[in-house]
């Protein structure tokens, strides 16, 4: 009698169905993870601008305090994310001062954080 094993990597997912299996890679492109960083980012940028009381159509500015690893990913993503965030201007910084909408964000294994601020204040 001859028996087969499935084995699969850990990045695979199998799902079965009536007509047989599927696998899923999960692995994602650099430009997939940079795509889903920003996307996040935007979110941020919105509930942000609630928080500080202002219109969509109010320009801020974002600052982030990222890992270089963040910073390269998100660095492809920045016309984009200014584009989509109404913002006057995206800055990797070293700290995020202590003006506007601040947060702590950890997001796939990776932290950082954000400051948003109106583009009329500076941090």
């Amino acid at each position: 009698m001859v028996s087969f094993q499935a084995v699969v990597p850990p990045h695979v997912v199998v799902q079965d169905f009536s007509e047989g299996m599927i696998f899923m890679d999960t692995r994602l492109t650099e430009d997939e993870e940079a795509e889903g960083f920003a996307n996040e980012i935007v979110k941020i940028v919105v509930e942000a601008r609630k928080d500080l009381g202002l219109e969509d159509s109010d320009p801020v500015v974002i600052e982030l305090v990222a890992p270089e690893r963040l910073h390269m990913l998100l660095g492809k993503q920045k016309e984009y994310l200014v584009g989509e965030a109404n913002a006057k201007d995206l800055r990797f910084v070293s700290d995020a001062g202590d003006e506007g909408y601040i947060a702590e964000v950890e997001i796939s294994e990776e932290t950082f954080t954000i400051a948003v601020f109106p583009s009329g204040e500076s941090s």
